[in-house]
C-alpha cells in the first residue's frame, strides 16, 4: 500500500463542488462580454487556457461552451496568437467547456502573472474549477529563455488546483530526440505527476491559403474530455479506443522506434494515418502508479469526490460518531466509482477501502481538530491499492 501526503485542494474549488452541471447566469458582467458561468459538481472534463488572443476581456476568465462563443468574444483563430489554435483544437476534438483567460501579451510576466494576484495564471483564481491547464505560448513565444522554469511555474499552479498541466515541446525542439533531450535536461523542473508532455506536432489550417504546425495539447485536452464522458476518467485517453484527431492536416512522421523512445521518456506521442494520441504517461519519475495518466487523473477525481461528500464535517466536533459517519460517506463515494468500473476487483474488498477511526488519528490530530480519512483503491490490479490520506480541518 502506498501512502502519500494529502492533496491540497484550494478552498475556492471546494466551495464550488456540488452535484449538477454548468449553471448559466442570465446576464454578463459587461455588455459584449461572454455569459457568466461557473462549473458545478465534481467534474473531470473542464479545461482552462491562459494566453494572448485577438480581443476579449483581459485577466478575467470566462467559461466558454462552443467555438462560436470563442469566435464572438475572443476573435477566434488568429495567426498572431498561438493559443487561439489550441482553443479551436479543443472544441474540434470533443471538448465542451473551457475557461479562457486573455493576457495582455505573450510574455513570461504576462502569462505567469509574475506573482501578482489577478494576472496571468493567477487570474484563474476567479475560475472555480478546471481539470486540465494549457499555457501554450510559454513554449512558443519569443523572449522566454528558460522554458523549463516557465513550465515549472505552470505545473506548480496546476497542482495547487488539483489539475493536470498539458505541455507542448519547446518551439526549438522539432524532433523526437530533441524533445527527449530537453525533457532530460529539464528533469528537476518538469518531472511531476501533475504534468504530461506531448510530441509530435500537428499541422492545422490557418485559413484557406495556409497552415502551421502547433503542439498537440489543445487537441489532447479535447480528447480527454470526450474520453471522460464516454469511457470514464479511469480509461486511457489514447490508442484506438478514442477518436482520431480532428482538424489536423498532418503530423510529424514519427517512426515506431521514435515513439518507443518517447514512451520510455514518458512523453506521449502521436501516431499518423489517422492521427491518434499514443501513450498515456505523466512526467513523474518515481516508479509509482502515478506514472500512468489514468491512475493520476482517477486519483484526483476520487479525492475531489470524497472531499465534496465530506464538506459537511467542517465545524463538527471530533468524536467517534464523526469518524464513523465520515467513513460511511467516503465508502459510498468509492462504492459508486467501483460499480461504474473505475476500480479493479470483482468485490468491493478487492476494489477499495476506507478508514477513519482511532488508528488514523494521532492525539495531535484530535487536539488540532484534523479529521483524517484514508482511502485506497485498486487502480491497476485487484487488491493492490493506491492509498491517499485526506485531511479535513474541522
Amino acid at each position: 500500500m502506498r501512502l502519500s501526503p494529502p492533496l491540497r485542494v484550494p478552498l475556492l474549488v471546494l466551495a464550488a463542488l456540488s452535484p449538477g452541471g454548468c449553471e448559466l447566469l442570465t446576464e454578463p458582467d459587461e455588455p459584449g462580454e461572454p455569459p457568466v458561468r461557473e462549473v458545478e459538481g465534481v467534474t473531470t472534463d473542464v479545461a482552462a487556457i491562459v494566453g494572448s488572443f485577438a480581443t476579449g476581456p483581459v485577466n478575467r476568465p470566462f467559461l466558454l461552451e462552443s467555438l462560436a462563443e470563442f469566435q464572438e468574444f475572443y476573435g477566434g483563430v488568429d495567426a498572431a496568437h498561438e493559443a487561439s489554435f489550441q482553443v479551436r483544437a479543443f472544441f474540434q476534438n470533443g471538448g465542451r467547456r473551457i475557461w479562457v483567460s486573455r493576457t495582455p501579451d505573450a510574455t513570461l510576466a504576462g502569462l505567469t502573472g509574475g506573482g501578482i494576484a489577478g494576472r496571468g495564471l493567477l487570474a484563474l483564481e476567479q475560475a472555480n474549477q478546471f481539470n486540465v491547464l494549457l499555457v501554450p505560448e510559454l513554449f512558443t513565444a519569443a523572449g522566454i529563455p528558460d522554458r523549463a522554469q516557465a513550465a515549472s511555474v505552470a505545473i506548480t499552479y496546476a497542482a495547487s488546483r488539483g489539475a493536470m498541466m498539458l505541455l507542448d515541446p519547446p518551439l526549438e525542439s522539432t524532433s523526437a530526440q530533441a524533445v527527449i533531450d530537453w525533457a532530460g535536461r529539464s528533469s528537476t523542473q518538469i518531472r511531476n505527476r501533475h504534468a504530461a508532455l506531448f510530441f509530435g506536432r500537428v499541422q492545422v489550417p490557418v485559413d484557406s491559403n495556409g497552415s502551421r504546425w502547433i503542439g498537440a495539447s489543445g487537441a489532447a485536452a479535447g480528447v480527454f474530455a470526450w474520453n471522460d464522458r464516454e469511457r470514464g476518467v479511469w480509461a486511457a485517453p489514447a490508442g484506438v479506443g478514442v477518436p482520431a484527431l480532428m482538424g489536423v492536416l498532418d503530423t510529424d512522421p514519427l517512426t515506431a522506434d521514435e515513439r518507443e523512445a518517447l514512451n520510455r521518456a514518458q512523453i506521449i506521442s502521436l501516431q499518423r494515418g489517422p492521427a491518434r494520441l499514443w501513450g498515456a504517461r505523466t512526467l513523474v519519475d518515481d516508479n509509482s502508479p502515478f506514472t500512468f495518466l489514468p491512475v493520476q487523473r482517477l486519483t484526483l477525481h476520487a479525492e475531489a469526490r470524497v472531499r465534496e461528500a465530506l464538506a459537511w464535517t467542517r465545524g463538527q466536533r471530533m468524536e467517534q460518531a464523526l469518524w464513523t459517519r465520515a467513513q460511511a460517506d467516503a465508502e459510498a463515494v468509492l462504492r459508486d466509482l467501483w460499480t461504474r468500473g473505475a476500480f479493479q476487483g470483482l468485490t468491493p474488498a478487492e476494489g477499495y477501502f476506507v478508514r477513519s477511526d482511532a488508528s488514523t488519528h494521532t492525539q495531535a490530530d484530535i487536539t488540532a481538530g484534523r479529521l483524517q480519512v484514508v482511502i485506497g483503491f485498486a487502480a491497476l490490479r485487484p487488491g493492490e491499492f493506491v492509498a491517499r490520506i485526506l485531511t479535513f480541518q474541522l
